[in-house]
């Protein structure tokens, strides 16, 4: 074989090991919320992920390649993070991860499969995003679960009529549906469904004043942080004495904006315990206290969690082909990390119930605690 003949032979070998994966580099595209409604959980998402990035690279990446992240600001807007996935896409990524909110999961996606590229969102939890694709994964349960759990709490304490606000949208809507489906019969129901647009100003006032007028036994919050915060307060505010639940959207930071409004709110928290004693939960919180001087939340975790997944998943598959990464995401089993144990059912959800926390003099603590020291939650009323 001669020297023209060997370079071709090294060109084809070159272009079938790009074509296949081969490069030992590991390119994440990552569609976060930095803008919009949920831009309070990007940032906890996005430190998770560069402390895991961090921490996969110092270890070694894959065979001695680095693993990458470049971000894009989706504004929590379908349209935008259509645009931010195709970017990425078009640079060559090997996975996405992404979106945070679901509605612009649920635009993404096909833009994902059809690409062939893996998807794994750290945070959208709409039932509809079930099966998606079997492109999609997600690290955070789906709301079949938390909705589920929810109707099923209220049911056996004693919540019989319900008033609910909701955000309009994918999530919102769809998780509502699941609590009303669990929630009412002839003995239970939903008295008012108070929805609301994102970006468009509720009277919260106005609708505190209804809820008292109606007197309901419970009332269901699944709002985003900004929203949420300001509906407590005005409820707290009327003098409300309804036992106020929410959704799994509730952070620290949520807890801090509302103080003593969010007194005695109950609500699903998906298994990530900051005071575990458990190695992995332990380890995490102890390299982000130090890496960012502040605690992390759920959405941090998850965060985390995702980086660290594609990377077993790399070193499953032995390979950085976007096929192939898809086959190793869909192959994880037990894996231990920050938020919990992760197994991936058959439709890309990892299947994860949640805890039911309830707010102490400022402080959640798990509702079987409250309980147990004696707690009631109907006896305000």
């Amino acid at each position: 074989m001669n020297w023209m003949q060997r370079a071709v032979v090294l060109t084809l070998v070159t272009l079938t090991c790009f074509a296949l994966g081969c490069s030992k580099e590991v390119k994440i595209g990552a569609v976060v919320s930095e803008t919009g409604a949920v831009a309070s959980y990007g940032e906890s998402v996005r430190n998770g992920m560069d402390l895991a990035l961090e921490e996969v690279n110092a270890a070694g990446g894959f065979e001695g390649g680095a693993f990458t992240i470049t971000y894009i600001d989706d504004g929590t807007d379908a349209a935008q993070g259509k645009a931010a996935a195709r970017d990425l896409l078009d640079q060559g990524v090997n996975v996405l991860v992404g979106a945070l909110s679901s509605r612009v999961t649920e635009a993404i996606i096909p833009l994902a499969t059809k690409a062939e590229v893996p998807v794994l969102s750290p945070s959208a939890s709409a039932a509809s995003l079930t099966g998606a694709s079997p492109y999609f994964f997600r690290n955070f349960p789906s709301d079949i679960l938390e909705g589920t759990a929810m109707a099923k709490f209220a049911s056996d304490h004693g919540v019989e009529s319900v008033a609910i606000f909701v955000v309009d949208d994918t999530y919102g809507q769809g998780l509502v549906k699941i609590f009303r489906e669990n929630f009412e019969n002839s003995f239970r129901s939903v008295v008012e469904q108070f929805d609301y647009n994102e970006g468009n100003e509720a009277s919260f006032a106005d609708i505190a004043a209804q809820v008292k007028a109606l007197d309901p036994d419970g009332i269901y919050i699944v709002s985003y942080l900004e929203e949420s915060s300001q509906l407590l307060a005005a409820l707290d505010e009327a003098g409300c004495d309804s036992v106020v639940l929410a959704s799994g959207s509730v952070t620290p930071e949520l807890l801090q904006r509302a103080g003593a409004a969010a007194d005695r709110l109950v609500y699903p928290q998906p298994s990530f315990d900051p005071e575990s004693n458990e190695r992995e939960v332990a380890e995490f919180v102890r390299a982000y206290r130090a890496a960012y001087n502040t605690e992390p939340d759920i959405y941090a975790a998850h965060g985390y969690d995702a980086v660290k997944l594609i990377h077993r998943a790399v070193e499953i598959a032995e390979s950085t082909y976007p096929k192939s990464i898809q086959e190793g995401l869909g192959s994880i089993q037990d894996y231990r990390g920050a938020a919990g144990m992760t197994t991936f059912d058959n439709s890309g959800d990892v299947v994860r119930y949640p805890s039911i926390m309830i707010v102490k003099d400022g402080k959640p603590i798990p509702f079987d605690q409250f309980k147990n020291d004696g707690g009631s939650l109907l006896a305000d009323r």
